[in-house]
Parts: structure tokens; C-alpha cells; sequence
């Protein structure tokens, strides 16, 4: 018989340091919400009692009634106020509600010699009750809500996030940005901030609306960045306008250069390849950072004859490497002063190996000045190899450089599992993958479906982005669970090689997958540069499995505009049609 662990067990191991800073045993509950959340909803996800029918909102005469969620509610909204008035050292508060979670708190702990399969019914109610008012305790942690003052923990959480990203020492959240918990190391769970509910299946996903339980940061380390235009809550309901620039426009099968055996011992396991980014030169000399800003912006000054201001530049897998990435970000943030944020597919080297990365940088104004600059950035490598079969290296006519016979990987450094998520308006946030990252389910996936950020961007080298391919089936997966909108967006140059001399092929460069269940591929008609796409959001409310309305905090993304763009006159380098 396979013996499970304890309660206690559990609790021991998430906690090796005590519950709480100011006692080292495990007796008091631990003050700071997502501690509790962390060891709440482990016990329920282990145990897999979040699947019982007598949890399961209107099926009966089910645990959550009205009365129940009420409760719920008051003891979560007591649970801020009174860190406020222990803070202010005065007394106004209801303390029933505290001694509430002492006793949600105890009665986890008398059933601690349970094991989690046999765990008794009112230490199962206990367990998802606790988990449920600590999710309701953290309503608006991760965001910048206009509600400064009434939502204790986000707003310490927003200070803290301030701190650590100023560069100012604090050992209050030490393992910030891996985890927000506080007493839990992020070797054994991580906790962060949520966007979205799912609102299909019976996960422990569709438990919370506004934390998420993660695995171990070992496993894959996730961080939760805030912009500075957060705090300008006027821009929160304007459009977002992307220019998507799906730059190579031309790659050379030179461009594909033939490696060593994986095994370095015969071809079996197959070869490697790399990439020679000679798309970077022109007539034997590098094309600078400058030229490729300068490019950019009168891409963005054709733009302006369709919208007031383009908010982001999103650039393809591979199409620049590190130095260049972060030299055109430098100078787009000098002179565009709507400019939020520069995505961006790049090489890099990382331990002496070729690392293919999305980096991401983040605009902030120069108060004073009133320019913007380079406020932060992150890159995140890609998770899963590029691997070329028989058939693509015909598809792409890569015969004279890679032997149809063998498989060929794209040689890279993989062991930075990482995921990065950017809340960039109001409500909302979101995360970029690469290319393969988006068809494996491991490891980042299932960070990205607890998560649930509002958009997902796909940086890809591969060819035309349509529905029935296998980008747009894996889009389909993230917008149906956990709702997120998901953009592709791949560089023409490798679609072009996707078609023969002559031939009439595609040119849908990017791919729209709404979480409404609409797709859209977005095509680039013959002679323009970039496509811009303009997303409007709408607020909508999500439900947890029992029963907890987010009150219509949620917001959902719309495609509501795409126009091409054309540079007059393109310099030479582009080489562009």
C-alpha cells in the first residue's frame, strides 16, 4: 500500500521556519495571505478533494451557500484591516473574524496525523475555506488599482515591488520576484499574482481569481514585473496599437550552417545546426542599431496617419541579436515619447553556447524631462529545440545545407526555464514564448494557465501563420483555458523560403486567436514593412467553481483594427520584396 503524507507532513515542509517571523513553531496562522494561500491550496491540490461534489456550486445541496461565501468575504476584507489597524495600533475592528482564522487555522492542525487520501470532511471544508479567504484577502496584488488604501496587502505589495525593482533593500518578501510568500521557500512552491479565472473544467486553476499556486522555482522561475504607465490611470482605456514588424524579410540558406552529431558518434540521435544572422549585414558591414531604429520609426511615423500613437513594437524569433536589441531600444525610447514597450526575438550567448531569447523592454517618462528611456527589461530563453525533419528542410530548400536524411536540432542553451509576465494596462497583463514553447505543455504552460495573463505574444521562425497549423491549434489551447488572447507573429523571410520560384504563396505573417474563439490570420500585402494592429479591451466577470464573483474585474482583449504600413523608401538592407 502506498502511504501518503500527513497533514503535518505537508505543513512541515512548507513552513521548515515557523508560520510566521515572530514565532518559530507553527501554532499561529501565517499572517500574510499568500503563506496561507500556499499551504491551503497545497493540501487541496494533493489531496484532489477540489473535485468532490460537495464542493461544486449549484449541484445540490453543496458546502457554499450563500451564507457560507459571505462569510468568507468579511473575514477576508477584516483579515487587511486588521494588519491596517494593528499598523495604526487602533481597535475598531470586529475581531471575530480573526479569531475566525485561528480556528480555520487549529483545526487544519488537529487533523495533522491524517493522511491527505483519508482526509477527514471538516478538515477537507477547512482547508478549501481557508485557501478561498486568502485568495479574497490578496484582491488586487500584482496590479495598480485606483482603490489606493482600501486593499491593505496589494498596496503593500506595490511597495515592496517598488523597492525591489528601485533597487532598495528590503527582506520583506524574500524570494520576490520568484514567489510573493513570505515564509515559504520558492525550493518547494511559488505564489504569484493572477489575471484571469478559467471559466471551463475542474482544476485547481478555477479555485482562485486572484493568486496562483506554482511549482517549485527550481522547476521554472517566474517573475511579476509592473509598468510605470500603471500609475497613469488615464491610459488605461485607451487602445493598444502594436506594429508588428516581421523582419528578416529575407533569409538565405547560407543563413543555415551545418554542426556537429548530437551523440558525436554517428548520426542516429541526429546533427545540430546554427544560425548565422546574416541578415545583419549588408555588403560586407554589420547593419547598425541606428539604421534598424531609424528604419522603425518612420514605420511608426506612417502609422501615425492611422492612429495617435503606436504603443509597442513586436519583432520575430531571431531577428536580432543582443547588442543590436538593446541599442535600438535605447534610441526608439529617446525619441517616441508614446513608446511602452519593445518585444523583441534576439541571439545571445549564454555559458559559451547560443541562447535563443525574446527580450522585452519597458518604456518609462522621464518625469522632469518629459522623454522616455529604457526603464527595465527581461529576457527569457527558449525552453524546447528547433528541430528540422525531412520534410521542412525540403519545404524550406535547405537540401545543399542540411542532409534531408538526418534530423537536425538548432544547437542552444535550454537550462533557463523562466517565464516573465508584464502587467502593461489596468487589469492586464502578459508573457511571451518562443516558437516550440508554445506546443509543449511543459514546463512554462502550466505556469502560464495558472496565471492566466491576457495575452499571450508567439515569437516564431517559421512559415505562414495559419488556423489549421500547428501554431494555431496550440493558440486554441490557451484561449479556451485560461481564456488568454494569443498573438503569433513570425518573420517573412522564412515564409518566403516556404515558397517555390514563381509560385503564389503566403504572406500571413501573424496569427489573432481571441479567447471569444475567433481566429484571424493577418496578412502583409506585397511592398509594405509592418502590420498594425490596434486591441481594445472590454472588463467582463469571471466565477470561480464556487461560486465567488472577481465583480467585473477581468478584462477581455479584441482585435478591433489591422492596417499595413509601407516605408516610402526602404534602405537597401531591408531587402524586403
Amino acid at each position: 500500500m502506498v502511504v501518503m503524507p500527513t497533514v503535518n507532513e505537508i505543513i512541515r515542509r512548507l513552513l521548515p521556519n515557523g508560520s510566521n517571523r515572530a514565532s518559530r513553531g507553527v501554532r499561529s496562522y501565517p499572517v500574510w495571505p499568500p503563506d496561507a494561500f500556499a499551504v491551503a491550496a497545497t493540501l487541496v491540490n494533493l489531496s484532489g478533494i477540489y473535485c468532490m461534489p460537495r464542493y461544486a456550486r449549484g449541484h445540490g445541496p453543496g458546502f457554499f451557500s450563500n451564507a457560507t461565501l459571505k462569510r468568507i468575504k468579511r473575514t477576508a476584507a477584516a483579515w487587511g484591516l486588521f494588519l491596517e489597524e494593528r499598523r495604526s495600533r487602533r481597535s475598531h475592528i470586529d475581531i471575530s473574524n480573526i479569531r475566525h482564522l485561528h480556528k480555520l487555522w487549529g483545526m487544519i492542525l488537529a487533523n495533522g496525523d491524517c493522511q491527505l487520501q483519508s482526509m477527514p470532511t471538516e478538515c477537507a471544508d477547512t482547508c478549501i475555506t481557508l485557501m478561498m479567504i486568502a485568495d479574497e484577502a490578496s484582491a488586487g496584488m500584482g496590479f495598480v488599482m485606483n482603490v489606493s488604501g482600501k486593499r491593505p496587502f496589494a498596496d503593500y505589495l506595490l511597495q515592496e515591488h517598488e523597492n525591489y525593482f528601485n533597487e532598495r533593500a528590503t527582506d520583506a518578501l524574500p524570494y520576490f520576484p520568484e514567489s510573493l510568500c513570505r515564509m515559504i521557500p520558492s525550493g518547494e512552491v511559488c505564489v504569484q499574482p493572477k489575471t484571469m479565472t478559467p471559466q471551463l473544467g475542474c482544476t485547481l486553476r478555477s479555485w482562485s481569481h486572484h493568486l496562483a499556486l506554482l511549482p517549485a522555482a527550481t522547476q521554472v522561475t517566474t517573475e511579476w514585473c509592473i509598468a510605470e504607465n500603471q500609475f497613469d490611470f488615464g491610459s488605461h482605456d485607451r487602445a493598444l496599437n502594436l506594429l508588428l514588424v516581421p523582419f528578416p524579410y529575407r533569409i538565405d540558406g547560407n543563413c543555415f550552417v551545418a554542426g556537429q552529431s548530437c551523440s558525436g558518434d554517428g548520426d542516429e540521435l541526429g546533427r545540430f545546426f546554427e544560425m548565422d544572422q546574416r541578415w545583419l549585414r549588408w555588403n560586407g558591414q554589420s547593419v547598425s542599431a541606428r539604421s534598424i531604429a531609424t528604419f522603425l520609426n518612420e514605420l511608426m511615423r506612417q502609422a501615425a496617419d492611422e492612429v495617435d500613437a503606436v504603443n509597442g513594437i513586436v519583432m520575430p524569433e531571431l531577428a536580432l541579436d543582443d547588442a543590436r536589441a538593446s541599442g535600438v531600444a535605447e534610441i526608439l525610447a529617446k525619441r517616441n515619447a508614446d513608446l511602452e514597450l519593445f518585444i523583441c526575438g534576439v541571439a545571445r550567448k549564454r555559458n559559451g553556447m547560443p541562447c535563443n531569447s525574446t527580450k522585452t523592454f519597458l518604456f518609462k517618462k522621464d518625469k522632469p524631462a518629459g522623454a522616455r528611456y529604457v526603464f527595465s527589461y527581461w529576457d527569457q530563453s527558449k525552453h524546447h529545440r528547433w528541430r528540422l525533419d525531412s520534410g521542412q528542410i525540403r519545404r524550406y530548400s535547405l537540401g545543399n545545407q542540411l542532409k534531408p536524411t538526418s534530423h537536425w536540432w538548432k544547437l542552444a542553451n535550454i537550462d533557463e526555464r523562466r517565464c516573465t509576465f508584464y502587467v502593461f494596462r489596468g487589469g492586464m497583463s502578459l508573457t511571451t514564448l518562443i516558437c516550440e514553447d508554445l506546443a509543449r505543455i511543459d514546463p512554462v504552460q502550466t505556469v502560464i494557465r495558472s496565471v492566466g495573463p491576457n495575452l499571450v505574444v508567439a515569437l516564431l521562425m517559421d512559415g505562414p501563420q495559419l488556423e489549421r497549423r500547428w501554431s494555431g491549434r496550440y493558440a486554441t489551447v490557451l484561449a479556451d483555458d485560461p481564456g488568454s488572447s494569443v498573438l503569433t507573429l513570425t518573420s517573412l523571410g522564412l515564409i518566403r523560403r516556404s515558397v517555390r520560384p514563381g509560385a503564389t504563396g503566403s504572406r500571413k505573417i501573424a496569427l489573432w486567436k481571441g479567447a471569444e474563439g475567433m481566429a484571424e490570420e493577418l496578412a502583409l500585402p506585397a511592398g509594405h514593412h509592418a502590420l498594425l494592429i490596434t486591441l481594445t479591451h472590454a472588463q467582463e466577470t469571471n466565477y470561480t467553481l464556487d461560486g465567488r464573483s472577481d465583480d467585473g474585474e477581468t478584462y477581455r482583449l479584441w482585435l478591433s483594427g489591422v492596417r499595413s504600413v509601407r516605408h516610402a523608401n526602404p534602405p537597401k538592407w531591408v531587402a524586403a520584396d
